[in-house]
């Protein structure tokens, strides 16, 4: 069931439940809170378990402020209520405290977030507020002033972030962007100099599809549906996809591929949100990722290519950041073994789907694309997952030794060729 659908007791919970499980917040920090058509706003309990939580925890508030729920509210639900009223637009907000913002807060710097196309698009304009006491009046009138004038997202000085949105879902992956975009800048800070979009040119190609009415699926596109919705939630448990961004796909045939669809969460995808696409059509009622004319081009120049998965991994997408050191597969004969080597392409790349279809493929399986991220090509969804999931750790490994200060020593050529031989790479 989507998010949505559900009671607004409940999608409180499911959002509260992945903001803990995220690691984006402790057991006694952070606060959540949607306000439902009649005023009603459901919001997070004051001193209660954050790992814990059931339905029965969420607390009411009516409108006449009348409290229902076996607890107290959030000490900070004079603020959520106080937007609320000044933004009608507003109909969520996720306040928490995870490690990469507050970095950024108790330095008073805020996260860039031009970084790439998607977190450009997404986060847009933060503002700031002043500190004060958590739960006190002067905090609350703070944060409700960013937010009159029209800011969504707020870092908040000597505190953590908050966001407010259309509803919960939207305003936890606005949240859980902006986190991958502190995440990524922290690591870059010690491998190089960022590298922004500012100045840039990629215009990327506008594909339209046209529709089709999908008849009966046969045995094989059923289990590949399936697949695709348990890889990407697998994914997102595994932090290489996010709730906004990731794409996966499936040849079926010639010219007729499954993937994902636009601005859905990557968590909790069923099989029947899994878009066809047949040529230039797309599934009647649907709408693909906006990388399925990517996915498309390179399907169409490589026959032996089966399964496609593009995202953002905040290690491995540091490198696509940074204008200094390059990214090496060559760590040990596990990472070379999977990624053989992986190129960088210029942002400019993504103007021209040709130019990346022309460099990926069965020799270099993964390519980096600089203020983008990582593309990653196979013979089955579980092999570009693994290689996906590869390129993370294997990037995650590079940073910690770059952090570590001493000297990398990658596998020599005579190393790498004699693993070639001995497993029958080329």
């Amino acid at each position: 069931m989507k998010l949505t659908q559900k009671h607004p007791a409940n999608q409180v919970l499911d959002i509260i439940n992945r903001v803990y499980y995220n690691k984006l917040t402790t057991v006694s920090g952070g606060n959540i809170s949607t306000i439902d058509d009649d005023g009603n706003i459901f919001i997070t309990p004051s001193g209660i378990d954050k790992g814990s939580l059931q339905r029965r925890d969420i607390m009411k508030v009516s409108p006449s402020g009348e409290i229902e729920g076996l607890h107290k509210p959030s000490c900070e639900l004079p603020f959520h209520s106080n937007v609320y009223k000044l933004r009608p637009d507003i109909k969520a907000i996720v306040h928490a405290h995870p490690p990469a913002l507050v970095a950024y807060a108790v330095t008073r710097n805020i996260p860039i977030t031009n970084l790439t196309s998607h977190t450009a698009a997404k986060c847009g304009n933060i503002s700031t507020s002043r500190y004060a006491i958590p739960g006190s009046k002067e905090l609350g009138d703070i944060i409700s002033e960013e937010f009159a004038k029209g800011f969504d997202l707020i870092m908040m000085d000597a505190h953590g972030a908050v966001v407010g949105a259309k509803d919960l879902e939207s305003a936890f992956a606005l949240f859980e962007e902006l986190d991958y975009c502190a995440r990524m800048q922290i690591n870059a800070a010690s491998i190089g100099l960022l590298s922004e979009i500012n100045g840039k040119h990629a215009k990327k190609p506008q594909i339209s599809f046209g529709s089709f009415k999908n008849g009966k699926k046969t045995n094989a596109e059923i289990d590949y549906r399936e697949d695709i919705c348990k890889f990407l939630s697998r994914a997102y448990d595994q932090n290489i996809v996010n709730t906004s961004f990731g794409t996966l796909s499936q040849r079926l045939s010639e010219d007729e591929f499954l993937i994902n669809p636009h601005l859905a969460d990557r968590k909790t995808l069923t099989p029947d949100d899994i878009v066809k696409i047949k040529g230039n059509d797309a599934e009647e009622g649907k709408i693909p990722a906006r990388a399925a004319g990517l996915h498309k081009q390179i399907y169409r120049t490589h026959p032996e290519v089966e399964s496609i998965f593009i995202s953002e991994p905040p290690y491995a997408t540091t490198f696509a950041l940074t204008q200094s050191k390059p990214f090496d597969s060559r760590l040990i004969p596990e990472s070379y073994m999977m990624l053989h080597d992986v190129k960088k392409l210029p942002y400019t790349a993504m103007s021209n789907y040709k130019e990346i279809s022309d460099v990926i493929g069965k020799k270099v399986p993964v390519v980096l694309i600089e203020n983008e991220g990582a593309v990653a090509v196979g013979k089955s969804l579980m092999q570009v997952f693994d290689r996906m999931e590869v390129l993370e750790y294997s990037a995650n490994s590079v940073l910690s030794a770059y952090r570590m200060g001493t000297k990398i020593s990658p596998m020599s050529e005579e190393e790498v060729e004699e693993v070639n031989k001995y497993f029958n790479i080329w």
